[in-house]
């Protein structure tokens, strides 16, 4: 249903078609959950090709292997914030499909239980 956001690919014309990358997200969160949304609400699939591997490391352990650039909790609020307006409130406007609809496409056994 999403991604994570270090290792993806796509089309050069799809990715500008739904504004990928969406810089009212911020400059940190939430990407995954942004292509995700927009490509399945948009009538589109996201597909793994579990053939492939990757690594991701991740910048935490601060020191000289830490982000390089400030990061602040607020930035992470504020992209969530506008994340869950923007789906939960079925406000994107290339959406053919809304957030219900991918809820019950995802909808586990006992869902509903």
């Amino acid at each position: 249903m999403s991604l994570l956001g270090a290792c993806w690919m796509m089309d050069r014309e799809k990715y500008w078609e739904l504004n990928i990358l969406d810089e009212a997200h911020g400059s940190w969160g939430q990407m995954g959950t942004e292509i995700g949304a927009k490509v399945w609400l948009s009538g589109g699939k996201l597909i793994c090709d579990r053939r492939t591997w990757f690594a991701h490391m991740f910048r935490t352990q601060g020191g000289d292997f830490g982000f390089p650039y400030k990061q602040s909790g607020r930035q992470v609020e504020n992209a969530r914030k506008y994340s869950k307006e923007l789906w939960l409130g079925n406000k994107w406007p290339k959406a053919i499909h809304d957030i219900n609809w991918l809820v019950e496409k995802f909808n586990p056994t006992g869902w509903n239980d």
